[in-house]
């Protein structure tokens, strides 16, 4: 069985209308066939193709200039292998990207990287809620059959909640995220019974996060979030900048911040937020990009760090909707161009050199010790 969002197959590379070009701050292997065929190459372009590849550990990569900008990109942005050579010869990475499958068993999960503009254009563009496909069939006999059956039934319970306007999306947030950890118990242990228990308890999980959050006086939640959030952009700010990121000046927030004391800087975190136009349009291109980080890491059910790759999900969430645009203004994040180019950027950082995971996880920990309720928090304050 395939599994995957229905925008996936509706997905095309929009070439020289991207801004941050995929390849560009990344590392680019290619698989041996495609090596063969360019060394192959004897006209002027293989040879210029190869004199820009070499060997690192047994892998064939592109030797990146200053830029960090592949050398085939021509000056629309556009790749010269594709050209000179058709798809057919391009890496697999290139011609994949931004396409990931999970291979599970005889089964493939396929997500897509959100480190692509074209992708976060087809997400804000796309037209009605996004549903989950499936090709194939499974054997309800088999063990591995049946687990893919279950993450199925999962994914497809999270996304439909992540979806329903009438439920906040910061309290659908914290339902699905606390019901995948709950479920995980049961998941490795091929529990099905159990785990389907708690999948049905998922409209209750989510008025119970609903009840808990009317409890809250107004003043002690909007409290509570706005310092889960300003750790997290903090650290996040901080760390990027001391590490020299690739294009980080893009997404950090602007220099003279840093000088301020850290009751300065949240103030101004809370005066970005007042200001900020919530009527942007983006309000459900968030709900689509709940979705897609969700079923991008959702194979995670059932690791034994499981309630943690959660939270550290939950983080980049965060990150990557709401706190990003706060570290450069308003004014630019109504250029979605602009708010596109530089999601992807940031997303690839995360991707690439896990930047969360290694560097900003700990530190929220220490500071904060969040759980799910802690971000469902902050997540209401951004959201609702």
């Amino acid at each position: 069985m395939k599994i995957y969002p229905d925008y996936y197959k509706q997905f095309r590379c929009i070439g020289k209308n991207c801004i941050s070009t995929c390849c560009a701050g990344w590392d680019i292997d290619f698989d041996s066939e495609t090596v063969d065929f360019y060394r192959s190459r004897t006209d002027a372009f293989g040879e210029f193709l190869n004199k820009n590849i070499e060997e690192k550990d047994g892998t064939a990569m592109v030797i990146m200039p200053e830029t960090k900008r592949c050398p085939f990109l021509d000056e629309d942005g556009l790749c010269r292998v594709y050209q000179n050579y058709g798809e057919e010869h391009m890496s697999m990475t290139c011609k994949n990207f931004p396409r990931r499958r999970l291979l599970f068993n005889n089964h493939a999960i396929c997500s897509m990287s959100l480190s692509c503009e074209g992708l976060l254009q087809l997400l804000y563009d796309w037209p009605q809620m996004v549903t989950i496909v499936t090709e194939g069939s499974i054997s309800m006999e088999t063990m591995g059959d049946l687990r893919i059956k279950e993450l199925f039934w999962f994914l497809s319970s999270g996304c439909r909640l992540l979806q329903d306007t009438s439920v906040p999306l910061g309290v659908a947030l914290g339902a699905v995220i606390y019901t995948g950890i709950e479920a995980g118990k049961y998941y490795e242990k091929h529990d099905f019974e159990q785990f389907e228990s708690v999948v049905y308890r998922m409209p209750e999980i989510t008025q119970q996060f609903l009840q808990s959050g009317e409890e809250l006086a107004a003043g002690e939640m909007m409290e509570s979030g706005q310092q889960l959030i300003f750790n997290i952009v903090d650290t996040f700010c901080q760390i990027v900048r001391e590490w020299d990121v690739f294009g980080a000046e893009k997404f950090l927030w602007p220099s003279y911040v840093f000088g301020y004391t850290d009751r300065e800087r949240k103030q101004y975190i809370r005066t970005c937020l007042a200001n900020q136009n919530r009527d942007l349009g983006h309000r459900n291109f968030w709900r689509k990009l709940a979705v897609a980080c969700f079923f991008g890491h959702a194979s995670a059910l059932g690791a034994e760090d499981c309630e943690s790759i959660f939270l550290q999900d939950m983080c980049i969430y965060l990150i990557l909707a709401k706190v990003m645009p706060l570290t450069w203004g308003c004014s630019e994040a109504r250029d979605t161009r602009q708010y596109f180019c530089r999601l992807s950027m940031i997303a690839r950082q995360f991707e690439q050199n896990k930047i969360v995971q290694k560097f900003i996880w700990p530190v929220i920990q220490e500071l904060f010790e969040p759980d799910v309720f802690s971000f469902t928090i902050a997540f209401m304050t951004l959201f609702d």
